[in-house]
């Protein structure tokens, strides 16, 4: 319990928005410190006995295992058939495209809590992972393209309003929050 405690106390990536996207579209992953390496299922293991040790590892490894998880819930980036039927029921999604779209929004609920320095980044961050599987031809595939000179707020109304557009749902008016009045969450 005490090497679990010490690597997720020290290593605060899990909590990073440009590493949930690397996390979930890597075929294979080590980690490497120095001259140690941790495979992908030694680091499940060692974040499932961190929680079942009860210490401040479980508070370090309670943010990773959901990126496990969800990781689990995908083939090579894309959401597996099943997952993707799961998600669109609950936004009520019909078509393929609607589905693509619900699939979207489950990542802004996986990635919002996430860290970045800069704010677009986890937009970016979701707009990465969301290519993976945009299935070709889409007519609304070019508003995932990274562009740091548009302002975040500009940013974010191009993706809200391409998903309030494309989704039979208004939840993505439910995460437009605020800090300190001004700064977007």
């Amino acid at each position: 319990w005490k090497l679990c405690s010490m690597f997720f106390s020290s290593y605060r990536w899990f909590s990073r928005a440009w590493v949930v996207q690397e996390l979930l579209l890597a075929q294979d992953i080590i980690i490497r410190c120095g001259q140690k390496t941790l495979d992908w299922n030694s680091l499940q293991r060692l974040a499932q006995q961190g929680i079942e040790c009860g210490t401040q590892a479980s508070v370090q490894s309670r943010g990773f295992l959901p990126l496990s998880a969800l990781r689990t819930l995908l083939t090579d980036g894309a959401p597996a058939e099943d997952f993707l039927k799961s998600i669109s029921l609950l936004t009520g999604a019909r078509t393929a495209e609607e589905q693509w779209y619900s699939w979207i929004m489950f990542l802004v609920e996986s990635i919002r809590s996430q860290n970045a320095t800069c704010l677009h980044d986890k937009m970016y961050a979701i707009f990465g992972i969301a290519l993976k599987s945009v299935p070709p031809g889409w007519r609304h595939a070019n508003f995932l393209k990274a562009n740091y000179e548009q302002s975040v707020e500009d940013t974010f109304s191009l993706f809200a309003a391409v998903l309030l557009e494309n989704l039979p749902t208004l939840a993505i008016l439910s995460y437009v929050s605020t800090l300190s009045g001004d700064e977007p969450k």
